[in-house]
């Protein structure tokens, strides 16, 4: 494996190239039943040697939680949704992280799969496929993988889960009545989770689950006690890499804010719609390879433009009649407006400079070279040519430097999702 994939579980490349090679359902079923055997052996001895601590930040590093992570078992498992959150991904986290963390939640259901069925073949192409559009991202380095336990001793886990049981009970009352449930003929029962999370989450319980007995307190002390977990987990891990969690789940980030920062590294939060995020002019149409090229060719653009969208990520009041966030539209309007001023002023220099270097500097570099060859006064040629190169030195550095000011700009960014949209096949 390449430097870049360490921290990725082999299945994954596996798989993706499996459907890659699969130009029918059939095929992908066929493809991905005759690898279980190597993704089994591969996912053995990964699960076994990579117990280790977590890497050191190298940046901006981002845990998702909760149903901004398209693999968890908390969010939506149809595939349209999946696939539009994993677009959000690259889109979002994969433009302004300088790595995305994600959960393995596949080294551990390889090791343990049991007899291959038709429903656990479609479970792997369905992650399959998410996989395939985020893996430009996974091939670069940036998106990462993480185990789903961290190493720890009985007495730290004890006092872990005293804490979530402390938050759970200081929860209840307040959240109790945003739970709705209604029990099917067929046994199963639907929870509404209401605000818990953006946008809501309907859990349907399998027959045997939920008890037909279980309470309805019962019931959404269990669902807060699953999503108040999840996101103290996550805020954990993203705690020993130096990062910041994203999450859409308002009960587990709710659960976090409550200890204010007692048990839990509140160095950011973040809380974003797992289905909309942030509709930003031109990025929300690139693709992961074009998110990688904009990436590269606004690096410098990148740091105050993360800066503005986690200022305005966090921000869940005055929300306008349709729902939005009054804040989120005038960033983007905001930025717009920006981006238009600094392609008109990017376009001035260039402007002013090509005209600067054809005129002004041809007629001084002219003159100085003829009179000197003229009357052989080779002295005054030299000594008009170091003048016109002072000149040429200090207005290619004054020009540099308004040039790369311009592409500071978080506007910038936006400049250059349309141009590689404009170049794109």
């Amino acid at each position: 494996m390449s430097e870049n994939l360490n921290d990725i579980p082999p299945a994954i490349p596996l798989i993706v190239d499996a459907l890659k090679a699969s130009e029918s359902l059939t095929d992908a079923r066929k493809n991905i039943k005759a690898l279980i055997p190597e993704l089994k052996q591969q996912s053995e001895f990964y699960y076994t040697s990579t117990i280790k601590t977590q890497n050191k930040s190298y940046g901006f590093e981002i845990y998702l939680d909760s149903a901004l992570d398209p693999f968890s078992p908390t969010g939506c498992q149809a595939g349209p949704c999946r696939i539009l959150q994993a677009k959000n991904i690259s889109r979002s986290m994969g433009l302004i992280g300088d790595r995305v963390w994600l959960t393995d939640f596949f080294t551990e259901s390889f090791l343990d799969l049991g007899r291959v069925t038709n429903v656990k073949l479609e479970k792997i192409i369905g992650d399959g496929l998410v996989l395939t559009e985020l893996y430009p991202l996974i091939s670069a380095g940036i998106i990462k993988f993480q185990r789903p336990f961290i190493v720890s001793c009985k007495g730290c886990l004890n006092v872990f889960e005293n804490t979530i049981d402390n938050i759970v009970e200081n929860l209840l009352d307040e959240y109790e009545e945003e739970i709705s449930i209604s029990h099917q003929e067929n046994g199963e029962c639907h929870i509404d989770t209401g605000s818990f999370f953006t946008p809501t989450i309907i859990i349907n319980a399998k027959a045997g689950s939920v008890p037909i007995s279980a309470t309805k307190r019962e019931i959404t002390q269990a669902v807060i006690h699953r999503a108040v977990r999840e996101t103290a987990w996550m805020a954990r891990n993203a705690g020993i890499g130096e990062g910041t969690i994203f999450s859409n789940s308002k009960i587990g980030l709710a659960g976090l804010r409550l200890q204010d920062g007692k048990s839990f590294s509140r160095k950011s939060l973040a809380v974003l719609d797992n289905q909309n995020g942030f509709d930003i002019p031109w990025v929300s149409n690139l693709n992961p390879e074009q998110i990688l090229q904009l990436r590269q060719e606004a690096c410098k653009a990148l740091p105050q433009f993360r800066e503005i969208f986690i200022k305005n990520s966090d921000i869940e009041l005055y929300k306008d009649t349709d729902g939005t966030n009054r804040a989120r539209k005038e960033f983007i309007y905001e930025l717009r407006e920006q981006a238009a001023e600094v392609k008109a002023e990017l376009e001035s220099a260039q402007k002013h400079s090509t005209k600067y270097w054809k005129t002004t500097f041809g007629l001084i570099g002219l003159g100085a070279v003829a009179y000197g060859a003229a009357t052989n006064q080779l002295g005054i040629s030299f000594t008009g040519l170091l003048a016109m190169i002072n000149l040429l030195t200090t207005h290619k550095s004054g020009h540099e430097k308004s040039i790369d000011e311009l592409t500071r700009k978080p506007g910038y960014v936006l400049i250059k999702a349309q141009d590689i949209l404009a170049h794109a096949d």
